[in-house]
This record gives structure tokens, C-alpha cells and sequence, in this order.
């Protein structure tokens, strides 16, 4: 899990920068084409926000590891 979190983040998947008229808050998201996790977030060094990126880090991995995975099974019975 750690080797896939620095991986997210050399590859700049992760989106956490404060910028100026940026919400609060967090998501992450997948895109089926390419098959990579996304997390957008505003991370200003609270211990809240390491919860918070380890959360959406949980909601990647998940993303990830399914990514093979045909789109409908995912949301069939």
C-alpha cells in the first residue's frame, strides 16, 4: 500500500495543493479510460487531512486493484 501511495503521487494523481477559492473536502474517482485513480483534496498539514488522503488512498487502492475488472460486473448482482 505504500509502494501504490508514492506511486500516486510521483505520478501527480494526487491533487491536494491549497489554491486559492479551493473548497474543502475530498474525493477520489476513477476514469475507465485510462484505468487510473484520481484524489482531489485540499491537504494543509492537519492531521485531519492524513486521515482524510489515507481514506481516499483506501478508495484509490480499491479502484486499482479492480481496474481489470469489466465496468458492469462491478455493479451487477
Amino acid at each position: 500500500m505504500g509502494d501504490f501511495a508514492v506511486m500516486m503521487a510521483k505520478k501527480g494523481w494526487i491533487d491536494a495543493q491549497p489554491t486559492p477559492n479551493r473548497a474543502t473536502g475530498a474525493y477520489c474517482t476513477s476514469f475507465a479510460d485510462p484505468k487510473e485513480p484520481r484524489i482531489f483534496m485540499t491537504f494543509e498539514g492537519s492531521m485531519n487531512n492524513v486521515l482524510t488522503l489515507a481514506h481516499e488512498l483506501g478508495h484509490a487502492w480499491h479502484n486499482w486493484v479492480m481496474q481489470d475488472l469489466p465496468r458492469y460486473k462491478l455493479f451487477t448482482p
